[in-house]
């Protein structure tokens, strides 16, 4: 069923896929897993989304309404655990700085409500 995805779709599938798991590796090996909790578990749910997403189209195909609600929904996890990982490093990165982190989460929760909106 992969076999009617365009080769360079499916070789930037590999390819990011490849770069989360190293990202993943490395984060464990340097012991880094405490300091990005969400981060790290956007990378998790992002490998498993890839591997669940391999799966269902190759048991369901492209244009069957398991694949479209088993995809969009695993979908819905990896934005909610990617807006984590973002607010994560908002943080560490303004946090030290009050009146201007203050600003920023109402900056980045506008954005987001407009966004889910």
């Amino acid at each position: 069923m992969l076999g009617s995805v365009p080769r360079l779709e499916l070789y930037l599938w590999a390819i990011t896929t490849l770069i989360a798991l190293i990202l993943f590796f490395l984060i464990f090996v340097r012991r880094l897993d405490r300091e990005f909790p969400f981060l790290t578990a956007y990378l998790g749910v992002n490998l498993v989304q890839t591997v669940a997403q391999l799966f269902v189209y190759q048991f369901y195909g492209f244009d069957s309404e398991v694949t479209y609600a088993s995809v969009w929904a695993s979908q819905a996890v990896v934005i909610v655990a990617r807006c984590l990982a973002t607010g994560e490093f908002c943080y560490r990165v303004l946090g030290h700085y009050r009146g201007i982190w203050a600003m920023a989460i109402r900056i980045l929760l506008t954005c987001a409500a407009v966004v889910l909106g």
